[in-house]
């Protein structure tokens, strides 16, 4: 087990103060997230349940969509081998650059600015690759582009050897959750679905503008791959629920996800994933999974970081 919270807890205050100092996550959207909790969040959300699989300072973990750098900070810090940070915005590569320098762990990770639908690597070059709240995100001309989010998931599928970590919208799920909050709105022709978002007031273009995929639209272009976690990246509700709280990092300042264990609505939770098992993520607002490439559950990634090629560290 990673002694990871003993390293964060460890981590002096001063450089906490610089990570947040640091002026383009000053400026953005993210600018109250707590650094430490965000770290925190992603390795108890997905590195830690990835461990029941394979042994970190193995492998090679791609994060294409990396943002600030998170999910990365948390392998490396857990013991991972090497990681690919991706993302098209340079400059929030050059921020997540900055950050891995504070925390001393710059030698151990790549900055490479590439999207999901076009990315610079030889085929089953990456051990581990993950895609957190990208696919939604996959536009083209100012539009969202189902061809290039199909695009990308073939490419994730392309590079990966091993494990593929994913988490985006359910467009199943009947609550637009990730952008407007409203029932139905993902569902609606673009036109209906901006006049519904501004009715309720919804005016940041963002908020209304995002397609999101299903289950199916996932799986038959990432063929290669079967979803081995029964309850997101958890074995059952109750490995979920032994996580929260959880620490969120989204947001202006991030909140913590709370949950009463005891609470009614959980016990029937509880029971209805007994009844259906995986088959309940069909009716949860993400889609979100440990997906193994078949056949090769027995092997363990090898691949060497000079190995990857086209990528160039910055």
């Amino acid at each position: 087990m990673s002694n990871i919270y003993n390293i964060l807890g460890n981590i002096p205050s001063t450089k906490i103060e610089e990570i947040q100092n640091i002026e383009y996550l000053k400026c953005s959207c993210y600018s109250g997230i707590e650094p430490i909790e965000a770290i925190s969040h992603f390795y108890k959300r997905y590195i830690n349940p990835l461990e029941n699989y394979i042994e970190l300072d193995e492998v090679i973990l791609a994060d294409c969509g990396c943002g600030y750098g998170w999910l990365a900070f948390a392998f490396i810090l857990s013991g991972g081998k090497y990681a690919l940070c991706i993302d098209p915005d340079f400059r929030r590569l050059e921020a997540a650059k900055e950050i891995s320098e504070i925390l001393n762990i710059d030698e151990k990770i790549a900055f490479i600015c590439a999207s999901i639908s076009h990315l610079p690597f030889l085929d089953q070059t990456i051990t581990v690759f993950a895609s957190i709240e990208t696919l939604q995100h996959i536009w083209y001309n100012g539009k969202p582009s189902k061809r290039l989010t199909r695009k990308g998931i073939q490419e994730m599928s392309r590079v990966t050897q091993k494990y593929i970590i994913v988490k985006t919208p359910n467009n199943w799920f009947p609550i637009d959750h990730h952008d407007t909050g409203l029932l139905f709105a993902h569902w609606l022709p673009q036109v209906i679905r901006t006049m519904y978002a501004k009715l309720f007031h919804r005016t940041k273009e963002y908020e209304y503008t995002n397609r999101f995929i299903s289950h199916r639209f996932l799986e038959k272009y990432l063929k290669e791959f079967k979803l081995i976690t029964a309850f997101h990246c958890y074995n059952d509700v109750d490995e979920w629920i032994e996580n929260r709280p959880i620490y969120s990092p989204h947001g202006h300042i991030g909140y913590v996800a709370e949950i009463n264990k005891n609470n009614f609505k959980i016990k029937i939770f509880k029971i209805i994933f007994k009844l259906l098992k995986q088959r309940i993520r069909y009716f949860l607002p993400d889609i979100e999974g440990i997906y193994e490439k078949r056949g090769t559950y027995e092997k363990r990634g090898t691949v060497s970081s000079k190995e990857i090629k086209g990528g160039e560290k910055r």
